[in-house]
């Protein structure tokens, strides 16, 4: 045991040495990837060593890869390929830990004798893989981390797993709910407290059998559940469920700001990359602007500024010719999906989102702005007489053709 300590504390080192050595590009992302590779290697401890593979697959992304994008995705591609792996061997190994137990009773004693080390590692690897989910989710880049309230999540998520029996849908839920709290406000630190207090209720329900839950919370009698085939299947489906859930967010992990708040946009794929010109007008209430269309010009691109409190549905402005009425709905607020804005605003998302993928980590964002179609020509937009004070309806491009 020790020396397996040692031996993996030897290669996280070696892993962060070598990432900090070959880092060569200058986006916060490429920066953590000393950070990235130890956090892997230590799932990699906990879960399999075939996850340790994910090290070099890092590296040599970041030495193959120059277009930033692509780079990126690839990173992401690599975690959730890991994670999804580590959280399946997770419930594997769970598995065998109930098949032994319901054994015959010399192998239990044998068991007993000879991996006590391994049922630990067992009981702890969905809590590490978990925390180190939120940990790259969260925690790049470095210096925006609210350390207090990061790490009062990362405790109420390990909750919430231990609640919730250690399955993979233990961890997904868990993730998920770190990742779509904003945790500013500080009163948005409810979500995660929410979901804990749902699972205790959830797990005192299926400790009473007022519900049966299957496989994601605990059962008691392991040996009945591994004779029951509808049991094993529905294990199967669900630690592959949780697996997957896992996985989709850490794809995103580079940008998972954005993807915790525009996921529609983010499940897309993210913004639409649109040729434009820029055009950068704003107009107060009652004021207008001509803009000259290009031939090869689609439409306008538009957004609002300190709009952040109109529902959908309310008038902006209107865009002529053809009288074309434009809407909460239709842009948003510039700046409504960075953290520090998100949870008061009232605004949805565009529904033709024109905005640019904006930031890294937590802190990435997508400006709200939509695109309004129009043809090729003289286009007068005018901001709505009923705009709030200070509030405006901005120009911000020219769509062209592709």
């Amino acid at each position: 045991m020790k020396f397996a300590v040692i031996r993996w504390a030897v290669a996280a080192a070696a892993s962060a040495w070598a990432a900090a050595l070959i880092v060569r590009h200058p986006t916060p992302i490429d920066g953590a990837l000393p950070f990235i590779v130890v956090v892997m290697t230590v799932v990699a401890a906990v879960t399999h060593p075939a996850i340790q593979l994910s090290v070099p697959l890092l590296l040599l992304g970041e030495i193959v890869f120059p277009d930033e994008h692509l780079r990126l995705l690839w990173f992401g591609i690599v975690l959730a390929v890991s994670f999804a792996g580590a959280v399946q061997w997770s419930a594997g190994d769970a598995t065998r830990e109930d098949q032994w137990s319901a054994g015959d009773p010399a192998r239990v004693r044998h068991e007993a004798q000879t991996s006590r080390a391994h049922a630990g590692e067992v009981a702890r690897a969905p809590l590490i893989i978990a925390i180190a989910a939120i940990l790259l989710l969260r925690w790049i880049p470095l210096e925006p981390v609210l350390f207090g309230r990061e790490i009062f999540i990362l405790v109420v998520a390990a909750a919430t797993v231990m609640i919730l029996g250690r399955t993979p849908v233990a961890i997904a839920v868990a993730v998920a709910a770190a990742l779509f709290t904003p945790a500013v406000p500080l009163r948005t630190l409810i979500v995660p407290i929410g979901v804990l207090v749902l699972s205790i209720g959830a797990r005192l329900l299926a400790e009473f059998w007022i519900l049966d839950f299957g496989f994601w919370i605990e059962k008691q009698n392991p040996k009945s559940k591994i004779q029951n085939p509808k049991s094993v299947a529905s294990q199967v489906v669900l630690s592959t469920i949780g697996a997957l859930a896992v996985a989709l967010p850490m794809m995103f992990f580079a940008w998972s700001g954005a993807f915790a708040r525009a996921l529609p946009v983010m499940l897309r794929g993210g913004p639409p990359r649109i040729e434009r010109v820029p055009v950068r007008i704003a107009l107060a209430a009652g004021q207008s602007a001509e803009v000259d269309v290009p031939r090869e010009g689609r439409g306008v691109i538009l957004s609002g500024a300190n709009v952040p409190k109109l529902r959908r549905g309310t008038i902006v402005g209107t865009v002529e010719p053809g009288h074309i009425v434009v809407r909460i709905g239709d842009v948003a607020d510039w700046g409504v999906l960075r953290r520090d804005h998100y949870y008061a605003s009232r605004n949805p998302l565009p529904r033709r989102p024109g905005g640019i993928l904006r930031g890294w980590g937590q802190t990435a964002w997508i400006d709200a702005s939509g695109r309004i179609a129009v043809r090729p020509g003289t286009v007068v937009v005018t901001a709505d007489r009923g705009l709030p004070s200070g509030a405006s309806l901005q120009i911000d491009a020219i769509e062209l053709a592709r």
